[in-house]
């Protein structure tokens, strides 16, 4: 359970660490300025002074063989731009894709795609190593992929946002997005609009 008061939280004071020993699941460690920080294998818990007041965020992990499914509940007054991210980013874990290769179906776990493009009525799926086809049509993963960090940014073209490095705008008012294995993609100017609330918030 994640709890967030009326106050909105600055997420850059976070990270993720897995120094917990107690603990198999991730936990979340604080960078500086950070009042209080306790740490046991069921909860992490921060306080943090950011001139506005106090804000609490709350991590419960409960672990036990007595649970059949994995449940995650996020109580808050209000979801803003960075909890949003957060909720997009938990749906993409959520489920694989399938992908062929070399006449083999494999399961591709959705947060390690780069990118998905059309060419010539055939669909591809890009990891940072290998590259599969798929019988499905682009719109149809649009419509699988809808909130997530995934984003169609040309006709052809669906990208997994979380994978970009960096942003650039172009004279003709596209985008240029470098992605973290150095691949560069251009935003449509159709997409654009789409792109700047989804991505640049």
């Amino acid at each position: 359970m994640v709890r967030l008061n009326k106050k909105k939280v600055n997420m850059d004071y976070f990270e993720e660490s897995d120094t917990n020993p107690k603990c198999k699941s991730p936990v979340v460690s604080c960078k500086t300025p950070i009042l209080h920080c306790s740490v046991s294998n069921e909860m992490v818990r921060f306080i943090q002074d950011d001139n506005e007041g106090v804000v609490t965020i709350r991590l419960k992990i409960n672990e036990s063989h007595e649970f059949r499914d994995v449940e995650i509940m996020i109580n808050c007054p209000e979801v803003d731009e960075r909890l949003s991210r957060l909720i997009q980013q938990i749906n993409q874990m959520m489920f694989s894709i399938h992908g062929k290769k070399d006449g083999n179906t494999y399961p591709i776990i959705s947060d390690e795609l780069l990118y998905i493009e059309s060419v010539n009525d055939t669909t591809f799926l890009y990891t940072d190593r290998e590259v599969f086809e798929s019988d499905k049509k682009l719109y149809e993963f649009e419509e699988q992929l809808v909130n997530t960090r995934f984003l169609r940014i040309s006709k052809n073209f669906i990208v997994n946002t979380s994978k970009i490095e960096n942003v650039k705008a172009l004279i003709n008012g596209r985008f240029e997005a470098s992605l973290s294995n150095g691949e560069k993609v251009i935003v449509n100017r159709h997409y654009v609009k789409s792109f700047r609330k989804h991505f640049l918030g």
